[in-house]
């Protein structure tokens, strides 16, 4: 045994010797320019051959810069970035092996100065289009121009050192331009730019002096002259006249020579006023600039007796109203005046108005109804006037008046009409009715009546509504109708309804729908929880079939049926039954680490089909903040394996079970926490692989990877690729030994991957080797055979052929110009090989564009044109019986009926405006539907809404209507509480609009001195429309002070809560004796756990309560209810080293005994002696570095060390290996106990930590 020992002493000697002992010391980095920095070190220069420099930007991957001889002390780093930070490590080498550590250092490159900024920019307008800029420069520099101040849509130029000036043209006159320039170069290949300089300056008005002087020349009654002053340097003007004074029309304009100063109008009417302006205008680069109009002259042509009117007519348009119309003749009257008779065509005339000129009408409502009477029409002007009359018009008798108070009575199927004659001039009666919600029609036409009208209609049918309204008639016309008034005939009870659904939403919430069997005015929602019976839940008014539940909780079976009920009776639906689902119970799982870069994790899914994944993460801290990265384990899985780790490290693992099945609330459990370390790097590591190269394929979907082998021992070697440079959930990928390339595919294009390789032999990994590659695959071809085939007159087909596969979409863009001016743009998948476009124009021509593009880019258009059918005159009836009803306070559905037969959907618009001029929402419907719910709205607000047919380009009128959304109930008023007896308490209080009220109850009780000594709150739930009165029956006797507060809810949500009001109550006293004698049994304490007993003094009581505190004033809990005649309690679960204060009283239904006599002690540490099974084998003890644990069971085993405090200090749980190590050198000298817990059995010993 000895002469082994000596042996393995000697190869441990033989081994260390061929290994660099020592590491560099006084590592330092220096700045020395903006490329370059300096390195310098010190060794004692003992078994060391040379030294490797590795260098990084980024403190974490590191690459190889350079290899020292053995003498070296120092070492340039040159051709770096400016302003760069680098991180530098340094190693000694002796017989191909590196010393065990390295020095570091780091050092920033001087920075580059920023330049000065170009001087003299100056920006000077010489055009109405041209700006001159100057400036000067030594460098090249870089110009942006635009017409905003915050340089948006911009021209760049640039310019080089010997360029001072530019001149900028084509611009738009009478606009201010910004502009800004900056020195823009390359020093070092280092891009160097300035801060920019600006300037503005605006172009000069390009429109001419308005033309001055315009004056009248002369008239007469056909013509009007004018001249004005020339204006120099323009190119012509502009002459306008018109009859209206703003020129708003009968505009007649002229364009004339720059050398014209007069000019003439001619053909004018006679008579009138013309008013007469004049402009100059200049031309710039094909645009016309114009003054503005000059002021405005008028003058009137000379006149001539007008012409009598001709064709005159009087025609009687109502009893009280003559329509007069005849033929104006004339041109130059200036007005008619109109004269009415009552005797002869031959007057004598009274005058009755008078109309503008050009009129051709007179209405006159100053006649009598019953009268005849005579009229004559002048033409007037200047001159005199000119008349003509007509012979005599009869005015007609009045329509009828409305008839009043229509009453309506329903003797069996028979409904009695009577209502009131207003009128002496009608011949007779139409009553109308209308059947439930339909149209009013005609059912029978009456003589007249004198006072009073009636009607019997026996032509009835059981539960229906009926409603009648009559109106007189006679030659004139029909009057108004009567009031409406409406009868209704009992109905049959409903049928019952089917098809009840119900739809898990959430862990809170189920929907509950059906369908109508017909009949039912009403619905009952009723509910059973588990297996109790079924209880009100809410009313629903029809035509509405769905009801959301919001009360329902996780783990628990709810059974619903539909009750159906009118004014005849009430049905019910089958029921169906729907289970809630339950936080998922957590995993359990244990670590068992492989080696330096493996841990292994064994789990257990305890929440069976109630979990659908298992979340993993890890990380380097126990925040989970560094290094984090995880994995989804499916519930059927057993073990996974962690790779890639870093060697002799500590790893925090947490693990929970998750369930995805509702997707509005997920679910999970409690996070799991474990940690492993996993083991040192062995010394034979193969060598990394180096001349890693990535190349991608033309397709950019692939990357092609090549290397060099460097190792002799390796068993593989293993590529990680990912979208980081962390390499946050890579994919791995094993390949065999010898191999140096492997192609990756599968990949996106256009993003940029990295991708590291080592040389793997067992579970030994040698360092990664990184590279990062972006992937850009080539330009795709255009489509071929764009072709547009025309449908309809708002229609049109596109189909295209493709025939490679490089594009990723295609973009297609059309618009009813060739120009594209305010196209429309589709982005379609790159399956896509026809596109349909409907909603056009009629009869208009459509310009068409596509091309495949990808993540590179394009390679431009392919085109097509086509025009659209004309229309087609297409009629559509529109909707009926629109109604609107507020299901919640977010949500309207809205019902109507359709009468189209030739729709090809439905319009529905709402908006918060009676008047529509903001639309707030639109939808495009399918034909045929009549119901549609309107979601996302605001509680308590109005909407107006309307929906109509469509078919292409034709649509029906507007359906109207409109309801407001439900709002969240008023906080209740007025909580009153009233103590009616010993023990019971009644609550009023006002509320409106609510379906439950949420109430909390406080208990408090007092010792004598008054002192609150014990508070209990509990909340319950009352639910109904107009409950405003509860009666608390659950008072204790020793209960001394009882406080309320209520908040009402309703389907939106709740209120807020009252007020608190309380009430004092007497202590009753019961004779019920206390327990006595109260005490810890003696015996081997038990860990966390306290045992008690006492005497029972009562024969009569109910049970017993057992009461504990920590301070043993103030703060009680009840932690037991037991049966009669129960004198021994057992507290387990307790924190080790607490003070922990008992009492117990007696139970007599509502009654309770005096308290017992009140007991104290600590929870005991530990077991007074190991209670370890003789099997195990926990050394050494003391301890000063590991704590061994040997012969353990093949099973999960919890291990907890806890200080004298009963304090945890570490935790760890322990399986699959029969002998394992605790790490305990952090913690400080003194006695510690252990706690090791199995499936059935938990055991405990203590420990001496030195």
């Amino acid at each position: 045994m000895k002469r082994l020992y000596l042996t393995l002493m000697l190869i441990g000697v033989l081994s260390l010797s061929v290994s660099a002992q020592v590491a560099p010391t006084a590592f330092s980095a220096k700045a020395i320019s903006t490329s370059q920095i300096d390195l310098v070190w010190t060794h004692n220069g003992v078994t060391v051959e040379k030294f490797v420099i590795l260098r990084s930007t980024d403190n974490r991957s590191f690459s190889n810069l350079a290899e020292k001889e053995a003498t070296a002390r120092s070492h340039s780093d040159t051709k770096l970035q400016p302003g760069t930070k680098y991180y530098y490590r340094i190693q000694a080498e002796y017989k191909s092996k590196l010393s065990p550590t390295y020095a570091s250092a780091e050092a920033t490159t001087n920075s580059l100065p920023k330049p000065e900024t170009p001087t003299g920019f100056e920006a000077t307008t010489t055009s109405p289009i041209q700006i001159k800029l100057s400036w000067k420069s030594d460098k090249p520099t870089v110009l942006e121009y635009s017409k905003t101040a915050n340089f948006s849509n911009v021209t760049r130029k640039s310019f080089e050192a010997s360029s001072n000036t530019n001149t900028i043209d084509a611009l738009d006159p009478a606009t201010l331009y910004y502009f800004r320039l900056k020195k823009s170069y390359l020093e070092s290949e280092i891009l160097l730019e300035s801060d920019w300089v600006t300037a503005q300056a605006k172009t000069q008005d390009a429109s001419p002096d308005v033309p001055g002087g315009l004056s009248v020349s002369g008239k007469t009654t056909s013509t009007i002259g004018v001249r004005w002053n020339s204006v120099s340097g323009v190119e012509g003007y502009q002459i306008r006249q018109s009859d209206v004074q703003d020129f708003a029309k009968g505009v007649v304009s002229a364009d004339l020579g720059a050398d014209k100063i007069t000019y003439t109008f001619d053909k004018l009417l006679s008579g009138h006023t013309y008013y007469i302006q004049i402009r100059a205008k200049n031309t710039i680069n094909k645009t016309d600039y114009w003054s503005d109009w000059s002021g405005t002259v008028s003058a009137t042509t000379d006149n001539t007796l007008p012409e009598a009117p001709a064709n005159l007519k009087a025609v009687a348009k109502a009893p009280t109203q003559v329509e007069v119309t005849w033929d104006d003749q004339s041109t130059n009257e200036t007005k008619f005046t109109i004269s009415r008779s009552d005797q002869s065509s031959d007057g004598p005339w009274v005058g009755v108005g008078e109309v503008a000129a050009n009129s051709k009408t007179f209405i006159d409502n100053g006649v009598l109804a019953g009268k005849t009477y005579y009229y004559q029409v002048c033409a007037v002007n200047s001159a005199g006037s000119a008349c003509a009359r007509f012979g005599k018009v009869a005015t007609p008798l009045p329509v009828p008046e409305n008839p009043g108070k229509l009453l309506v009575t329903l003797d069996g199927t028979n409904a009695l009409l009577s209502w009131e004659d207003k009128t002496a001039y009608e011949t007779g009666y139409e009553i109308e009715r209308k059947d439930n919600n339909g149209a009013f029609s005609r059912i029978y036409t009456s003589g007249p009546f004198s006072g009073t009208g009636t009607f019997l209609d026996s032509k009835l049918i059981n539960g229906s509504m009926y409603c009648y309204r009559v109106r007189a008639v006679n030659s004139a016309g029909n009057s108004g109708y009567s009031n409406e008034a409406c009868i209704t005939v009992l109905p049959k009870a409903p049928n019952a309804p089917t098809n009840v659904q119900l739809a898990l939403i959430s862990i809170n919430q189920v929907d509950v729908s059906w369908t109508d069997g017909g009949g039912a005015t009403a619905y009952e929602v009723q509910r059973a929880e588990g297996t109790g019976g079924f209880v009100e839940l809410a009313k629903v008014n029809a035509p509405l079939t769905s009801y959301q539940d919001r009360t329902v909780k996780t783990g628990k079976t709810y059974a619903y049926r539909i009750n159906a009920s009118n004014n005849g009776g009430s049905t019910l639906s089958e029921s169906k039954s729907i289970a809630i689902p339950a936080i998922p119970a957590a995993p359990t799982y244990t670590l068992t680490v492989l080696s330096s870069a493996q841990i292994r994790v064994d789990y257990l899914n305890n929440a069976g089909s109630n979990a659908t994944f298992l979340e993993l993460q890890y990380a380097l801290d126990p925040n989970f903040t560094n290094g984090l990265s995880g994995q989804t384990l499916q519930v059927t899985g057993t073990t996974i394996t962690i790779s890639g780790l870093q060697a002799n490290t500590r790893y925090y693992f947490r693990l929970r079970a998750s369930n995805n099945g509702i997707p509005s609330t997920p679910l999970a459990s409690d996070w799991v926490y474990l940690e492993a370390t996993t083991l040192p790097v062995k010394p034979s590591l193969p060598i990394a692989p180096t001349n890693l190269k990535l190349t991608g394929t033309p397709d950019g979907r692939q990357i092609a990877v090549s290397w060099t082998d460097m190792s002799e021992n390796e068993t593989g070697f293993m590529i990680e690729y990912a979208g980081n440079a962390g390499f946050s959930n890579p994919t791995s990928i094993s390949v065999s030994t010898n191999t140096t390339n492997y192609t990756i595919t599968d990949l996106q294009s256009c993003q940029t991957y990295y991708v590291r390789i080592a040389a793997v032999k067992g579970a030994d990994y040698s360092p990664w080797n990184t590279g990062q590659i972006e992937l850009k695959p080539a330009l795709p071809t255009k489509p071929i055979s764009l072709t547009s085939t025309v449908v309809s007159s708002s229609q049109i087909n596109l189909s295209w052929k493709y025939t490679t596969n490089t594009e990723d979409s295609f973009e297609l863009e059309f618009a009813s110009n060739s120009s594209y001016l305010n196209s429309t743009k589709r982005e379609l998948l790159k399956t896509s090989r026809s596109e349909i476009l409907v909603g056009l124009n009629s009869a208009t021509t459509y310009w068409f564009r596509l091309k495949a593009k990808n993540c590179a880019g394009d390679q431009g258009w392919v085109s097509d044109s086509a025009k659209t059918t004309e229309p087609s005159v297409i009629t559509l009836a529109a909707p009926t019986a629109l109604t609107a009803m507020a299901v919640s306070g977010t949500q309207i559905n809205v019902d109507w009926q359709d009468n189209a037969t030739n729709e090809t959907g439905y319009e529905l618009q709402y908006s918060t405006e009676a008047l529509f001029t903001t639309i707030t929402q639109s939808y495009t419907l399918a034909a045929g539907v009549v119901r549609y719910s309107m979601i996302g709205l605001q509680p308590g607000i109005t909407y107006y809404i309307r929906v109509r047919a469509v078919n292409g380009d034709a649509k029906s009128s507007w359906l109207t209507g409109s309801t407001t959304t439900l709002a969240v109930p008023l906080t209740p008023t007025n909580l009153t509480a009233r103590l009616i007896a010993g023990n019971q308490v009644e609550l009023t209080w006002d509320a409106k609009g609510y379906s439950e009220i949420q109430l909390t109850l406080i208990r408090i009780r007092q010792n004598d001195a008054g002192v609150e000594i014990e508070r209990t709150e509990s909340i319950e739930t009352i639910t109904g429309t107009d409950l405003k009165r509860y009666l608390d029956l659950a008072i204790t006797p020793t209960t001394n002070r009882c406080c309320y507060l209520i908040r009402a809810k309703n389907a939106v949500g709740y209120s807020n809560w009252t007020n608190e009001v309380c009430v004092s109550l007497p202590v009753s006293q019961t004779g019920l004796p206390a327990p006595t004698n109260l005490q810890f049994e003696t015996g081997s304490p038990v860990y966390n756990q306290l045992n008690l007993k006492w005497n029972d003094a009562s024969s009569t009581e109910t049970g017993f309560e057992v009461w504990q505190s920590i301070d043993g004033q103030v703060i009680w809990r009840r932690v037991a209810e037991l049966a009669a005649n129960t004198t021994t309690y057992s507290d387990r679960g307790l924190r080790s080293g607490l003070l922990y204060h008992y009492r117990v009283r007696a139970v007599q239904l509502n009654l309770t005994s005096p308290w017992s006599n009140t007991i104290a002690s600590p929870a005991p540490l530990v077991n007074a002696s190991s209670s370890l099974p003789v099997e195990w084998i926990i050394y050494p003890n003391p301890v000063t570095e590991a704590l061994w644990f040997s012969r353990l069971p093949l099973e999960p085993i919890t291990m907890q060390i806890r200080n004298q405090a009963g304090s945890i200090v570490i935790e760890k749980t322990m399986s699959d290996a029969s002998s394992q190590s605790v790490d305990v050198r952090s913690l400080p000298a003194g006695m510690y106990f252990i706690q090791l817990e199995t499936r059935s059995h938990q055991y405990s010993t203590r420990f001496v930590k030195q």
